[in-house]
């Protein structure tokens, strides 16, 4: 039986760059609101609303840029996307272990000794046991390891 495809994706910042990115936003925008005297003067006022709009702009750019990283696991192969290291592509049969670590993190190492490690920090851990099985049922591993 053919394992079905697996595609996890990663959960970006998992909200956490638009948060951080409003911590500093809200209370800049109220206070130069107020030091800038935005009611009183309309050219500041569009200032003023231009760079809060570009700061969330900036916000949903970081989320949506960080939620393209994959792994898959499809056609006998481990395909990846992840910043910084770039895309990927390994046959399974090149596996030569995978286990989970401490932290839910996946390391996977490939039979040329390269590491590729799918975070837990980036992925959820229960898409990463996913991806795991899904690994792991897609074939033994290459003979001799």
């Amino acid at each position: 039986m053919q394992p079905r495809p697996l595609t996890i994706r990663s959960t970006g910042l998992r909200g956490y760059g638009a948060a951080i990115l409003a911590a500093f936003a809200v209370p800049w925008s109220v206070v130069s609101a107020f030091v800038f005297h935005i009611s009183e003067r309309p050219g500041a006022l569009k200032v003023w609303a231009i760079l809060v709009v570009a700061l969330a702009t900036v916000a949903v750019a970081i989320e949506l840029v960080f939620r393209t990283d994959f792994v898959a696991v499809a056609d006998g192969k481990l395909s990846w996307r992840m910043r910084p290291r770039g895309r990927g592509e390994q046959p399974l049969s090149s596996v030569r272990a995978i286990e989970r670590t401490d932290n839910g993190s996946a390391l996977i190492v490939f039979d040329s000794g390269e590491p590729l490690v799918v975070g837990s920090v980036w992925y959820r851990r229960r898409d990463i046991v996913e991806l795991i099985q899904a690994a792991e049922s897609a074939g033994p591993p290459a003979p001799g390891n």
